[in-house]
């Protein structure tokens, strides 16, 4: 159920963004999308790396926006102040 729903968000968002945005940036939000969905695996062992790499990829990609914001709440939650 979920693919399906994905694939058929990207191909709405492709023939909504088709007029503004470069073929290449359609094709990369895609990955990018699917990169950051998978990159949740890992964010309760290294979360600040995983927010570190996904944060400039959430930057170009509307798709990794869901994915993004549970691995920064994620961030808030696991990593300790630090004294300065």
């Amino acid at each position: 159920g979920a693919v399906v729903l994905w694939w058929l968000m990207l191909d709405y968002n492709h023939d909504a963004e088709a007029r503004f945005l470069p073929g290449w940036l359609s094709a990369a939000d895609a990955v990018l999308g699917a990169f950051a969905c998978l990159a949740l695996w890992a964010r309760r062992r290294w979360p600040l790396a995983v927010a570190l790499v996904l944060v400039p990829a959430g930057a170009v990609s509307n798709t990794a926006f869901g994915a993004l914001m549970t691995v920064v709440l994620n961030l808030g939650l696991r990593v300790p102040w630090r004294r300065a």
